[in-house]
């Protein structure tokens, strides 16, 4: 009795197990042709789409700009405060900056609105003229002008700038000192 319980038993084993290897093979079939299949559908990454932007600097009471390519498949924060960090680069190899501030944060308000841009210093020199100021900031928003962005916030350390010619107290739109 206890040798066909074995056997029984046993052969139940064998059966279960090739049950097991079929579905494990079935499993492994579907998740390989399922897998390829899957894999053919999912879209690739977005690949860079470079556009030339121009970056604008003042220079002798006017604007100047050079011309930059840039990654417009980039997430809109990121766009912002490359096209700004490349900007504050150029004003400093012109020098029109003595000593370039740093972007501390480049936030967006939402899509197609504000621009939070807060800087580790002030963006201009004391001795400077309201119209250089003008000037900067204008250049700045020229720069920014093509992307999703109407109005900028300036910021110094994360809070206001203060300054004795231009009002920072609200958002500037882009196209407002044009």
């Amino acid at each position: 009795m206890q040798r066909k319980i074995i056997t029984i038993a046993g052969s139940v084993l064998l059966a279960l197990g090739g049950v097991s290897a079929i579905v494990f093979s079935r499993e492994y079939f579907a998740r390989l042709i399922l897998g390829a299949a899957s894999r053919a559908v999912t879209p690739r990454a977005k690949e860079p789409t470079y556009k030339h932007v121009y970056v604008y600097y003042p220079s002798d009471g006017e604007l100047l700009s050079v011309s930059q390519q840039v990654d417009m498949h980039q997430d809109l924060p990121v766009l912002v405060s490359g096209l700004v960090r490349v900007w504050l680069a150029l004003l400093s190899s012109e020098r029109v900056l003595t000593e370039a501030p740093l972007l501390q944060a480049a936030s967006i308000l939402q899509p197609g609105s504000i621009a939070l841009l807060s800087f580790d210093r002030g963006l201009f020199s004391k001795d400077w003229s309201t119209r250089q100021k003008v000037l900067c900031v204008q250049s700045l928003f020229k720069t920014l002008q093509g992307i999703q962005v109407s109005a900028v916030q300036l910021l110094c350390n994360h809070e206001l700038v203060r300054d004795t010619h231009i009002d920072f107290s609200s958002p500037l739109p882009i196209d407002g000192f044009a």
